[in-house]
């Protein structure tokens, strides 16, 4: 291939990947410094809430009515954070199906509304026995 020849192919061959790819520098690394995030969140076993701020949220949900025992709160908590980041795997499918990128308002409708529907069935077929 003559070099003429070669650098008009090379030109071309990189702006179609920056057609293809119109992701600048900054927001790759911040793609990455995302995917790193994740994979630390995933790895580790620490809770993702603060104990402290959890407890404070949970006395002004329940408006100082009652009070509670340190493991009952870590039960809570415990519980809590499993309830949200399963309903966050399930939106992210609900995402992947609408072949969005990001997490829209309209996808966990969704996935409250299938929550919804499973729980009453559910509730209904155990009530029957």
């Amino acid at each position: 291939m003559a070099p003429a020849c070669r650098a008009a192919y090379t030109q071309e061959s990189c702006a179609a990947w920056k057609s293809c790819n119109p992701q600048p520098c900054a927001q790759r690394m911040n793609h990455c410094k995302s995917l790193h995030e994740i994979h630390f969140y995933q790895k580790s076993e620490d809770l993702i809430f603060p104990k402290a701020i959890f407890a404070r949220l949970v006395c002004e949900i329940n408006e100082r009515n009652h009070q509670f025992q340190h493991s009952v709160l870590d039960v809570i908590q415990v519980t809590a954070e499993f309830t949200l980041t399963t309903l966050f795997k399930y939106n992210v499918k609900t995402m992947t199906h609408h072949s969005h990128v990001t997490l829209t308002v309209r996808d966990t409708q969704l996935m409250m509304n299938i929550v919804k529907t499973l729980r009453s069935e559910y509730f209904k077929s155990t009530a029957a026995l």
